[in-house]
């Protein structure tokens, strides 16, 4: 058999078939030349690519501060089923963190000899795109294109001097460029040393300078071969008066455009708000001129009467509940002296819970009043007697609940729809992710971050507004500014009827005037007319006068408040800078790139 005859190596190697041998070598021989093979492919695969062989543009500034520019590409194709070039030249650089646009005008695509090329533009992102070529046909070997456009807002200008800092032909392009000629005319100057011009070569960033020429009316730049990623960025400075400054005018408009979030938003945002209080944030009546009413609405407390007049539960509504039990007959409060200090006071009250009485049935406890009652009293129900300073650090939990307690009673009695509140903290709550909204868009662009914080503000004023009273809320309300008024214009006569008609008038009515803001009134009204005080309070002193009463009340309601508020503490590059100072490759306007489609 042919495997069947060994041969003896020399070097003591192990005897091999000779079939063997002679089938291995040519695989060896194979495989090197794939190996080679697949380097010269790689190494000359750039051969192939599609290529810029001239880059010529022509920026012309215009006396009004416009620039005409005219590039000529020749391309060389070699990759086949390409169509032709997409230019894409950026419209919207960023300058102090906001967007600042050019106004590019396209005024046609053409080939050397004037014949139309086929093209169509669009805009996506930052950049301006120019899709020349016919999607239908294919084209190879050298084609040249010639591009005509008009840029505004592309001059930047120093102390009255313009600058032009053009990125000709772009640091995006995926394609080399063999050449590339940029010449900047502009209108004659008398010397050279009248003109400053520096030009950037290679990759963004770069500060690699290039030679150029200057005459009086143009300075020429001049590079040799680019790579993917690297282009030529120029600079020319003017002296000033060569070229006309946009007016005021026109520098408004051009702001207001790059600016408009900053106005549009809050715009929008105000007509939003105007238009929901417009609707459904304006009282079912109109304010109406308001007579005396010498008694508030009977069916509201004193704190619903407090709600109601300015649409907000206060603190001092919530305490003039405890008044209003004493004076209903279901409770009674001591005033006694203590050696320790209470708030700084050296005063303490005592709170008596009293049995059923005819008077409690004729006014029976609303649920957050017996809510009140329960809270005060939870602790001692077999004593019936609680000092104000044993509710401190304990009662606090509970005045949440006695808020919305007296809100819902609004609601239930037909005053208010939805709890003024809520209604609040809901406009409020848009007020803050608008504001939080501008922290992630303002980074992007300026305008968008203030224009949404203008927002918020706008949101914030019109959110205490929007709560709105009905119409029988509107009428309670006249009932109640109407005895408001009573009290501060109430003619002696009267008052004295008033006592001799109900003697208990002066404290049933007392926590009414409270809440009012009248209580001083209240007081001045009723002086030598009543000379005891009600027997719901125990006062210490001997001598009584309706004012120092009154300003007792005041005093005790006061520190009422900060007992039952009191917590214990827990533990727990269109770049606005110049292209002579800090420029570089891929700085200024234009830029961009070209690539093959």
């Amino acid at each position: 058999m042919g495997c069947a005859k060994y041969v003896r190596s020399s070097d003591r190697r192990k005897d091999m078939p000779i079939c063997f041998q002679e089938v291995r070598l040519p695989r060896v021989f194979s495989l090197i030349l794939l190996v080679v093979l697949s380097w010269a492919l790689s190494a000359n695969l750039s051969a192939f690519a599609d290529e810029i062989t001239n880059f010529d543009a022509t920026i012309k500034v215009q006396p009004d501060a416009s620039l005409d520019v005219r590039e000529d590409l020749t391309v060389r194709f070699n990759t086949p089923n390409r169509h032709g070039i997409k230019r894409f030249i950026p419209v919207v650089y960023n300058r102090n963190g906001n967007n600042y646009t050019i106004d590019l005008k396209l005024l046609g695509v053409t080939s050397t000899d004037g014949q139309y090329v086929p093209y169509k533009t669009n805009r996506q992102g930052r950049d301006f795109f120019i899709i020349i070529g016919d999607p239908k046909k294919s084209v190879m070997g050298l084609q040249q294109y010639h591009i005509h456009y008009t840029v505004r807002r592309a001059i930047n200008f120093f102390d009255g001097a313009p600058e032009i800092y053009w990125n000709v032909n772009g640091n995006e392009s995926h394609m080399p460029t063999e050449k590339v000629v940029a010449r900047v005319v502009f209108p004659a100057v008398q010397t050279k040393s009248d003109i400053r011009a520096k030009a950037f070569i290679g990759e963004e960033g770069s500060t690699k300078t290039t030679p150029y020429s200057l005459e009086l009316n143009t300075a020429t730049f001049t590079c040799g071969k680019l790579g993917p990623g690297e282009g030529l960025t120029v600079v020319v400075g003017l002296p000033a008066g060569l070229v006309n400054k946009p007016t005021e005018w026109q520098e408004f408009l051009y702001l207001a455009a790059d600016w408009w979030p900053l106005v549009v938003l809050p715009a929008i945002t105000l007509s939003i708000c105007f238009n929901m209080w417009w609707f459904l944030g304006r009282d079912a009546l109109k304010r109406q001129a308001v007579a005396v009413d010498w008694e508030p609405p009977k069916e509201l407390s004193p704190a619903e009467v407090g709600t109601l007049v300015d649409e907000k539960c206060d603190l001092s509504d919530m305490v003039s509940t405890v008044v209003d039990l004493a004076a209903r007959g279901y409770l009674t409060i001591r005033e006694f002296k203590t050696e320790s200090l209470f708030f700084l006071r050296n005063k303490d009250y005592e709170f008596t819970l009293l049995p059923h009485s005819e008077k409690q049935a004729k006014s029976p406890l609303s649920p957050y009043e017996q809510r009140f009652i329960d809270a005060m009293f939870k602790k001692v129900r077999l004593s019936q007697t609680v000092r104000l300073s044993d509710l401190k650090y304990r009662f606090y939990l509970e005045m949440r609940h006695i808020e919305k307690g007296i809100y819902q009673s609004l609601i239930n009695k037909g005053m208010f729809l939805q709890s003024p509140e809520d209604v609040r903290q809901s406009w409020i709550c848009i007020g803050v992710v608008l504001f939080i909204l501008s922290f992630v868009f303002g980074p992007v662009q300026t305008s968008y971050g203030v224009g949404l914080i203008a927002s918020s503000i706008i949101v914030f004023a019109f959110s205490r507004t929007m709560p709105a009273r009905t119409r029988k809320g509107c009428e309670a309300l006249n009932q109640c500014l109407g005895f408001q008024r009573f009290v501060k214009l109430a003619e002696k006569e009267r008052i004295r009827k008033l006592v001799t008609d109900d003697p208990t008038i002066f404290g049933r009515l007392l926590p009414y005037a409270m809440v009012l803001g009248a209580a001083d009134q209240w007081a001045e009204a009723f002086k030598d007319l009543v000379t005891t005080p009600p027997d719901w309070y125990i006062s210490n002193g001997s001598d009584f006068h309706t004012y120092s009463f009154v300003r007792n009340m005041g005093d005790s309601t006061r520190a009422m408040g900060q007992t039952f508020t009191s917590a214990p503490s827990s533990s727990s590059a269109g770049s606005g800078g110049s292209g002579f100072s800090g420029g570089s490759s891929g700085g200024g306007f234009g830029g961009g790139g070209t690539d093959s489609w």
